[in-house]
């Protein structure tokens, strides 16, 4: 067996005897109580002209003697290979397989190397590079949009959704797709790129229309993944990828551990809870099991008005584990029918006033403060009217970054001016 060669990709194992033209591929591997199973295809390599090379494709238990045995008898049978070359060959690819797919990642000291100086994104500040970024919404609040948007300014370099930062490089992109087609995305690409005054859309947003849970196709997307070099996966949306019961927590555990095992970074959409919805004044909540904000490493919730044009859309950073959460930002999605396009442009929040009911008091006292440069309690509350004078100046007096401007006069039914203190952290 000197002449043995073997790649791993994700966990799809090739094995190759060069002088004896042969190649094994082992996929699907899966651990059940005491047995480790895959599906192994055998093929001449290369292939005679005209074929696939096909000689055999089978389900084995690894660890079986008795099936390698059946299986080497079979292959010995079908195969002008020497004698007890199938026996040696399962023996080893077997054992070396199981080796391998059970020995995860490495041990290492946190002592060892140059520790990063800050987080590192693969867009900023939407995407921490190789962790999972939530962004959830209610349905017809334009995330499908955003996430497009997201995938076409890391294509092209360029920013297409305002309020992030310029990508670094231009990166490929996988859309994994349980919601939509092939169809509507591609039209959604061509309005944006019209937008953005293309003369045709970019390539490296790859499409797939998906049925099954991504732990049930883990191991091609992982092989994918790996083969065309995709630093960013969009799943639209959780729900269908985690392919069992939303509420429960060993199905959206098991879609966390799929998406660990994917090498590149992933943006994972998903619906805000019907319970947290409708909210005035605080966040929402993702719809189902609290594990699928737990485990993400960072989550954004976007707030619409799409009974307007242009829609109005606002982006909060509801968690983050990884330094301190980014500033909220809005944007409009603008859309000309008469060319077939579409893009965003930059707004302010303070201009939103269905989406800015949704943010905290702080944040919408700062926003407007942040627009106006000052502005008196009272005319705080005539643009936010759910809320008292008093009431926006007890907020106001406990928002390290605001000033009161007549420090002197304050109390009851006295006015008092404030502005936001540059600088200071909030």
């Amino acid at each position: 067996m000197s002449d043995q060669h073997w790649v791993r990709n994700g966990d799809t194992f090739t094995f190759t005897w060069p002088e004896c033209r042969y190649k094994l591929v082992l996929d699907q591997i899966r651990e059940h109580s005491d047995d480790t199973f895959a599906e192994i295809t055998v093929l001449h390599d290369p292939a005679p002209a005209g074929t696939r090379g096909h000689i055999h494709w089978t389900k084995l238990n690894l660890i079986s003697t008795v099936t390698r045995e059946k299986l080497a008898k079979y292959l010995g049978e079908r195969t002008q290979a020497r004698n007890g070359f199938w026996t040696s060959a399962l023996e080893e690819v077997c054992s070396l397989t199981v080796e391998e797919f059970r020995k995860g990642e490495s041990f290492v000291d946190l002592a060892d190397g140059i520790a990063p100086k800050e987080v590192a994104y693969l867009l900023k500040p939407l995407l921490p590079l190789n962790e999972t970024t939530a962004l959830f919404a209610d349905g017809d609040s334009c995330k499908g949009w955003i996430a497009l948007a997201v995938g076409l300014s890391l294509s092209l370099q360029r920013v297409c959704l305002p309020g992030i930062a310029e990508p670094g490089r231009a990166s490929r992109v996988l859309y994994l797709d349980w919601e939509s087609t092939y169809e509507e995305n591609q039209r959604r690409l061509m309005m944006l790129s019209r937008g953005l005054q293309l003369q045709e859309r970019p390539r490296g947003i790859v499409h797939r229309r998906m049925t099954r849970s991504l732990a049930d196709d883990i191991n091609l997307i992982r092989r994918w993944v790996s083969e065309h070099k995709i630093e960013l996966v969009i799943f639209d949306s959780a729900i269908p990828a985690t392919g069992g019961e939303a509420k429960e927590t060993a199905p959206v555990a098991a879609l966390n551990q799929a998406l660990r095992l994917l090498p590149c970074t992933r943006l994972v959409l998903g619906h805000v809870s019907k319970a947290t919805a409708a909210t005035t004044g605080q966040r929402g909540r993702m719809y189902g099991n609290v594990m699928y904000e737990n485990l993400a490493r960072s989550v954004w919730e976007v707030r619409s008005d799409t009974e307007v044009l242009p829609y109005q859309i606002g982006l909060f950073h509801t968690k983050v584990n990884m330094g301190m959460k980014a500033k909220p930002f809005g944007v409009l999605l603008q859309f000309n029918d008469a060319m077939g396009s579409a893009w965003f442009e930059g707004a302010s929040l303070a201009d939103m006033p269905t989406v800015a009911e949704h943010m905290k008091p702080s944040t919408r006292i700062r926003q407007l403060l942040l627009r106006f440069g000052e502005l008196t309690s009272e005319q705080l509350q005539q643009r936010l009217p759910d809320m008292t004078v008093e009431a926006i100046k007890k907020q106001c007096g406990r928002m390290p970054d605001i000033q009161n401007m007549s420090v002197d006069l304050r109390g009851p039914g006295i006015r008092a001016s404030y502005r936001v203190i540059t600088g200071q952290k909030e």
